[in-house]
């Protein structure tokens, strides 16, 4: 008697037949249940079973990997992570210098520059503190500042004091 020809089997998935009797079988992603006739998902993220280096989600009978925000997949392994370059494309938007970091980037400025709106750069005014330590006047330049000094004053080798 061949039970799995028959259609006598009550197999979910599959039958294969044996001297005298026939087994159960599953597609894989699934596993043979105790009552040997149905089949149950395999959760291959729950069971380490997958090959995610990051997110694993569990799908019928399989799984699928995702990588978290910041990061991509690795264009040697569709199912290893690694972290995005944002400042490799349009410098990450920033308008001076973009430093990448472990899932993210930031701005920064040259020096005479401070950071506004996260992505560009202002001039400071070094002239509005203390006068730009220049003892009698501060000239305010892009990125920088020079001092100099009333007619009849000589600028010092210091570059800020004024002397006769």
């Amino acid at each position: 008697m061949d039970e799995c020809n028959d259609g006598t089997h009550n197999c979910q998935h599959s039958c294969e037949n044996v001297n005298g009797s026939f087994v159960c079988r599953c597609r894989e992603g699934f596993e043979l249940r105790s009552d040997s006739f149905s089949c149950v998902d395999i959760d291959e993220c729950a069971r380490n079973m997958s090959s995610c280096s990051d997110i694993c989600i569990n799908g019928i009978g399989s799984y699928h990997c995702f990588c978290r925000s910041g990061y991509e997949f690795s264009s040697s392994s569709n199912n290893t992570c690694q972290d995005v370059d944002e400042c490799a494309i349009n410098n990450g938007g920033c308008e001076q210098t973009c430093t990448n970091t472990e899932s993210s980037f930031r701005c920064e400025c040259t020096e005479g520059y401070t950071l506004v709106n996260e992505t560009s750069c202002e001039d400071i005014n070094e002239c509005d503190v203390m006068n730009g330590m220049c003892s009698q006047y501060c000239i305010n330049t892009v990125g920088s500042y020079q001092c100099d000094c009333i007619p009849t004053f000589k600028l010092d080798n210091d570059n800020k004091t004024c002397s006769r």
